[in-house]
């Protein structure tokens, strides 16, 4: 799944930068200020690229998986809701639906590591 990640960030982080916003459109995504978009891209392709690491070299850090888990439901809570009220597209929605499946598979594995950790967390 991290490696599946990687990939699907540095698209993620493409889609996002401000030059382009014509595929933003075409994804029907909403439009959005280009500052705001840069920190956007900036730090899907920082998590893709520690998804990418983390896969290739199988050592996994749980506190990265746990923030990347929830960056990723919310954006994709986010876009589903969006679409709900007719912000967004539902393609865009769709589009999201591999992000929340990401979420749920890397919380529960940061939730099964953590309980199966032997001794004090620090």
């Amino acid at each position: 799944m991290l490696l599946a990640s990687g990939p699907l960030n540095l698209v993620g982080a493409l889609l996002f930068a401000p030059p382009m916003a014509k595929w933003r459109q075409g994804f029907g995504l909403p439009a959005a200020d280009p500052f705001y978009l840069w920190i956007l891209s900036a730090w899907v392709l920082a998590f893709g690229v520690a998804y990418a690491y983390m896969g290739v070299t199988g050592r996994l850090n749980r506190g990265v998986v746990a923030i990347g888990a929830w960056g990723k439901a919310v954006f994709a809570v986010l876009l589903l809701a969006l679409a709900a009220e007719g912000r967004a597209s539902v393609s865009a929605a769709l589009g999201a639906v591999p992000d929340l499946l990401m979420a749920a598979t890397f919380a529960s594995w940061v939730w099964a590591s953590s309980r199966s950790a032997a001794g004090p967390q620090v």
